[in-house]
Formats: C-alpha cells, structure tokens, sequence
C-alpha cells in the first residue's frame, strides 16, 4: 500500500520543478499548442505554483511512496476550497512517475486521498482532466468521478 507523505520545503521545490514541465507538457498535447511554447507555459505554470504556496495552510502537497520504500514515485497536490457553499477539495494535479504505472498506485493514492478529504470535512472532490488522457479518465470513472462540465474550444488560427 503507498502512503501519502506530506512534502518538505525541499521536496516542494523540487515538485515545483516538475511540475511546470508535467503541466506544460500537458498543455501542448492537449491544447495543441506548438513545442516551441513550453518555456512560455513553463512561466506561465511557474507564475501559479508559487513558492509561497507551500505556506497557504489551505493548500496540500503530498509525496506518493510506493510500498516498503523511502523515495516518491508521484506527487499530488489539492487546496481546500472552504468560501464556497459546498466546501470541497480541488484536486490540481496528481501525478505517478512512468515506471511506476499501471501498478495501481494512482488508484491507492486517490484512495488515500479521499480519506484525507473526509478528515478535513469536505463535501466533495472536484478535479479537471485534459480528454486526451485517457488513463487519468479512466481511473477518475472508476472511482465514480462524474462529468460537471466540458471545456469548448474552436481554434480560429
């Protein structure tokens, strides 16, 4: 079983650092924005994960280790959103390393994380996912995660 462990200031950098490559890479594939963008996207990810996020206590930060081991095969990230009438978790990323997929450790995670969003009272769990990864979809279909809404786009140039 993984264990969700909360990052140190050190772990969060590095997440960081990760994080803006995963999120623009992310961008490009799903948005089909050209290769050449990345360092673009890259700022622009940089301008939201700010450092000091990592002292906003309503924003989490969690290191996924795999089992009967000391290093992170992931990471996930949520805020508690609590100014809303139906307080809740955002889910802003999860992500399991490669080599560590298909091994059911992103299912265990967002298992672990569930249970992390009842402790801290929250209602639900809401999320966005890019309709090209289809193993994020899957997965969020077979722990009941439900469409809200789609995000439209018509590319004019």
């Amino acid at each position: 079983m993984i264990e969700l462990q909360k990052m140190t200031r050190a772990q969060f950098e590095q997440f960081r650092e990760i994080a803006f490559t995963h999120l623009a890479q992310e961008r490009i594939s799903a948005e089909k924005i050209h290769h050449s963008q990345i360092d673009t996207l890259k700022r622009h990810a940089s301008s939201i994960l700010t450092s000091d996020l990592f002292e906003n206590p309503t924003h989490y930060f969690y290191t996924i280790i795999e089992p009967k081991s000391t290093h992170g095969i992931g990471h996930l990230w949520f805020k508690a959103i609590l100014d809303d009438p139906a307080p809740h978790a955002y889910l802003y990323d999860i992500y399991v390393q490669h080599e560590s997929r298909g091994k059911g450790f992103g299912k265990e995670a967002m298992v672990q994380f569930e249970h992390l969003v009842n402790k801290l009272k929250l209602s639900r769990i809401r999320l966005r996912v890019f309709h090209i990864n289809k193993h994020a979809n899957a997965l969020y279909k077979s722990l009941d995660f439900l469409p809200l809404s789609h995000t439209l786009e018509k590319t004019l140039y």
